[in-house]
């Protein structure tokens, strides 16, 4: 064999491992480089695809509750509502049969709780039973009354009680 032919022929070889060298290898990192962003996109894509199904799935649960959560909104109201307590109150009292004298009412501002309170203060007269009656009626209730103190008296001679009620109602922020 001819010694020039050999060296092309090396040359060439050696050419060409030079060119596979600057093309493929800095290709074979670019590829790495994409196969580890496809990893991390699918990552992202997975922990997204679970955030959607939590979200459906809590859909999902709200749709199950919507009575659940109707009768906690009639427990505890959005608004204030002072006119629909104050009626309630009195229909309780009406159907117990006892005579409401007085009704005050306050706010309180709860600090970091969800829910504002407003304090009633109730002057009510009437017998033993129909006093029973009107806080059956209040336990009854579907708006949520927290009784704090009964102070109960009666006039000498007379069948009837005189009674001091402090409660407590519930409405959110």
């Amino acid at each position: 064999m001819n010694p020039t032919k050999q060296y092309i022929g090396a040359g060439l070889i050696a050419l060409g491992l030079f060119l596979v060298w600057m093309l493929a290898v800095p290709a074979y990192n670019k590829i790495s480089a994409y196969q580890s962003a496809i990893h991390d996109r699918q990552a992202t894509l997975d922990e997204r695809s679970k955030i959607f199904q939590h979200i459906q799935d809590l859909n999902g649960q709200l749709r199950a509750n919507v009575g659940d959560t109707r009768r906690f909104a009639a427990v505890i109201p959005t608004k204030k509502e002072l006119a629909e307590l104050i009626s309630a109150i009195d229909r309780i009292a009406l159907n117990a049969g006892i005579q409401v004298s007085e009704i005050n009412v306050s706010e309180n501002r709860q600090g970091k709780e969800t829910y504002n309170s407003m304090s009633l203060s109730l002057k009510i007269v009437g017998q033993y039973a129909n006093l029973l009656s009107f806080f059956d009626g209040i336990e009854k209730n579907i708006r949520l009354l927290d009784v704090l103190t009964t102070e109960i008296s009666r006039d000498v001679g007379s069948p009837t009680l005189s009674v001091k009620v402090i409660a407590n109602a519930y409405f959110l922020k």
